[in-house]
């Protein structure tokens, strides 16, 4: 019978009476020290053989390894299986995807890195809040089209034999590009 690497350690524990870690364990089958109880499936992932498995961790490991005086730790005991529900099949499917501890824990890492570094820039006045920006660059568009509408009055004001019609002329010409404008922001 394949065992997975935690469960495998968990024999080693119970039929030696000492601790055997599952990283302990990959590491071992990583190195080839356990090549007749060792085998890897298409994603990586390590199986080991039930009956061969004691006998060869015990034939080698470091001598100083086997028989340790240190004492055994009582381990919580774990549910062989998580209960069903929606957000553990989401998170894991089965448990040969579960990340590893190593793994997991140096992303968790990364992203604390990435979030202080965020945060110093922010700090810095090196990144805005979008909503700065968005209120900022509306405020600019705004401020923009206010004088744009306001052109064909300044123009008749600099230019006084302006008619009418050439005022409604310029009007026109200037609502159209500001409508040219909001079109192709919307694409």
């Amino acid at each position: 019978m394949l065992l997975n690497p935690t469960e495998a350690a968990r024999l080693i524990e119970s039929a030696t009476s000492r601790s055997c870690s599952r990283q302990n364990l990959e590491r071992l089958a990583n190195r080839g020290r356990l090549p007749k109880s060792t085998t890897k499936n298409e994603r990586g992932v390590y199986r080991f053989r039930e009956e061969s498995l004691v006998a060869e961790y015990l034939a080698n490991v470091d001598h100083c390894q086997v028989g340790s005086s240190q004492p055994h730790r009582a381990r919580p005991e774990v549910p062989q299986s998580r209960p069903e529900t929606s957000e553990n099949r989401e998170i894991w499917p089965n448990d040969s995807e579960i990340p590893e501890y190593t793994i997991s824990r140096a992303r968790a890492e990364y992203e604390k890195a990435n979030l202080l570094e965020l945060e110093r820039k922010k700090k810095e006045g090196e990144l805005l809040l979008r909503s700065d920006v968005q209120k900022a660059w509306s405020d600019a568009i705004n401020a923009s089209k206010t004088k744009l509408l306001a052109l064909p009055t300044m123009a008749k004001q600099r230019i006084p034999h302006l008619d009418l019609e050439e005022i409604e002329i310029l009007t026109e010409l200037v609502r159209e590009a500001l409508e040219g404008l909001a079109d192709e922001s919307d694409k």
